[in-house]
């Protein structure tokens, strides 16, 4: 690692505020900005301080995990049931609203991912997080098989 040496050679008063970086309300002899000084600048540099999870987003992180989940693991059983040649026979709307209804899955479980996958998200609780990112990745993996399933009833139709 590389080492720095610095060496001060002058040190004066500021001239302005370190936070609005303004010059009008700012008193040079007591170093104190009028402007900034209501600011809870204290409690947001205190490291104590930590922001409570929002249940908002924990609810809505639970909810689209829930969504996720259920539309993978049923694109997977899907996949992997006897009864797959039987989709070949279904009206082409059939195999569309499946489509769409994977593509939409497939974003959501990717937006989820990385949603429950940032490191300093302190908005989701911990569970959250890590079912979000279970789910995620089963419902990545079910809709990327899911949009598989129509295709042999899609390729017998042209």
């Amino acid at each position: 690692m590389r080492q720095w040496n610095f060496k001060i050679t002058q040190n004066k008063a500021p001239e302005r505020c370190e936070i609005c970086h303004q010059i009008d309300m700012f008193d040079r002899q007591t170093n104190v900005c009028y402007r900034c000084n209501s600011l809870p600048i204290q409690q947001l540099a205190n490291p104590i301080f930590i922001i409570s999870p929002s249940t908002v987003a924990t609810a809505m992180a639970t909810v689209l995990a829930a969504i996720c989940f259920v539309v993978g693991i049923i694109d997977i059983n899907a996949l992997f049931s006897k009864r797959l040649n039987v989709l070949m026979y279904y009206p082409m709307s059939f195999y569309m609203r499946i489509m769409i209804i994977n593509l939409i899955n497939l974003m959501f479980s990717i937006a989820l991912f990385y949603w429950c996958k940032d490191k300093h998200n302190d908005r989701l609780t911990y569970q959250v997080v890590v079912w979000g990112r279970i789910a995620s990745v089963i419902g990545m993996i079910g809709s990327g098989a899911g949009l598989l399933i129509p295709l042999p009833g899609i390729f017998i139709r042209l």
